[in-house]
């Protein structure tokens, strides 16, 4: 299947000037003109659930950054088990470091904004401005970093470790993102969240149960509030949570 590409699609940079997630994501270094290289304008995508952004094999022809809504990166094994490497959440990027072919596929987890930049004008930008390569090079260490710790989770963790695993990344993420640490919007099938930990979905529905049970978490639809986040810090194996983080508004 062909990358999703920009036929059809109207450049708009009234929304970016519109858009709540610039100036945190990468997309304040993409606009942004250097001397000799104007800024790179993106298009935009608009994805229903289930759609796909591109596959695994596909040409890689441009840098994604999440403008609304969750996309999934994932694999699909020899086997033909799924497994999700990763959830992107408004501001989060991918492709920008990707060489000349995709080696995963993305999908909306959920209804999501896309917005696509061509990486022959990332090229120049980067040429006109190291300081830009040397970010997308950190980024590139730290999906390296996150992949190595997916890895050890799978390798060695049990079921409750790692939900609980899982709920205090989504809660780190959403920090980054200037949301609380105790509301997580989560609008993600227990199906993938399996696809994404090694478990099934009864597995993640069970544990998700024993949770609430035991008033470390409270499920509202699409949210879950995390009740206490020191427990769930020591079942993941992590450094106690900063305390500050536990006085943030539940909104």
């Amino acid at each position: 299947m062909r990358e999703r590409g920009a036929a059809g699609l109207a450049t708009m940079p009234q929304a970016c000037a519109r858009c709540r997630v610039r100036n945190g994501s990468l997309c304040q270094d993409f606009l942004k003109p250097r001397v000799g290289c104007r800024g790179v304008q993106p298009t935009h995508s608009a994805l229903r659930r289930g759609d796909t952004l591109f596959c695994e094999g596909d040409t890689a022809r441009y840098a994604y950054v999440i403008a609304s809504g969750v996309v999934m990166a994932y694999k699909v094994m020899t086997d033909g088990r799924r497994l999700v490497t990763g959830f992107l959440f408004p501001g989060d990027a991918m492709g920008e470091d990707c060489p000349d072919v995709h080696s995963y596929s993305a999908e909306a987890a959920a209804d999501a904004t896309v917005c696509m930049y061509p990486h022959d004008g990332l090229l120049a930008l980067v040429e006109a401005d190291p300081g830009l390569g040397r970010q997308v090079l950190k980024r590139a260490h730290e999906n390296l970093s996150t992949a190595r710790d997916q890895m050890l989770m799978l390798a060695s963790m049990s079921a409750r470790e790692r939900v609980a695993h899982f709920l205090m990344r989504m809660s780190a993420a959403a920090v980054r993102r200037g949301e609380p640490a105790t509301v997580l919007w989560l609008p993600l099938s227990r199906t993938l969240i399996g696809d994404h930990l090694g478990l099934t979905m009864e597995t993640v529905s069970r544990t998700l149960t024993q949770f609430r049970r035991e008033r470390l978490i409270a499920i509202r639809g699409s949210e879950i509030e995390l009740c206490d986040l020191s427990t769930l810090s020591e079942l993941a194996g992590l450094p106690p949570p900063n305390p500050v983080l536990e006085l943030l508004p539940a909104v």
